[in-house]
């Protein structure tokens, strides 16, 4: 993740958005994230468009966080923490990155709504993923994915001639 540096960012950017109080909010509701919260470093950033994880630390985009209500806040920080919190990031090593990033956002997104937090009109609502892990839920999804590539007539990346050949 490409992320630009805080000294980037006007000190008028900085100061719209208070992150120690959104981490006081989201522990309040998830006290056994605290460590985790405690040991992620939470950097603003000018170049990411709202918030996201590499896994080590939580890239925000200040003005965006600003701009949301309380509740979508603490959301979508409980919602990165739980990716650094269960490791998606290094979990998702070999696998198809756009499934894997389904997979873990619909799990997460349901332990979330379980718990009582509303889901941004974006996120991904799959009420099934509550009863998956996120490998699990991955091979699901990734097995519709195949589905819906063969049901087009050709697997991503291959002809049919090549398929019909028993090639990978």
């Amino acid at each position: 993740m490409n992320c630009g540096s805080v000294a980037a960012m006007s000190a008028d950017q900085l100061r719209e958005f208070d992150m120690e109080d959104l981490k006081k909010n989201v522990l309040s509701i998830y006290p056994f994230f605290g460590g985790i919260c405690a040991r992620t470093i939470w950097e603003p950033s000018d170049k990411v468009r709202r918030i996201g994880s590499d896994g080590t630390r939580i890239y925000y985009q200040p003005s965006y966080l600003a701009s949301l209500p309380e509740e979508e806040q603490v959301f979508l920080a409980a919602h990165e923490l739980a990716h650094v919190a269960f490791h998606h990031v290094s979990r998702g090593a070999g696998k198809d990155p756009l499934v894997w990033r389904d997979a873990t956002d619909a799990v997460v997104n349901q332990l979330l709504k379980r718990d009582g937090l509303s889901l941004p009109a974006s996120a991904i609502d799959y009420p099934e993923a509550i009863g998956y892990d996120a490998e699990q839920f991955y091979e699901i999804l990734l097995e519709q994915k195949l589905e819906i590539e063969l049901e087009g007539g050709q697997l991503e990346g291959q002809s049919s001639a090549a398929r019909g050949n028993g090639e990978k």
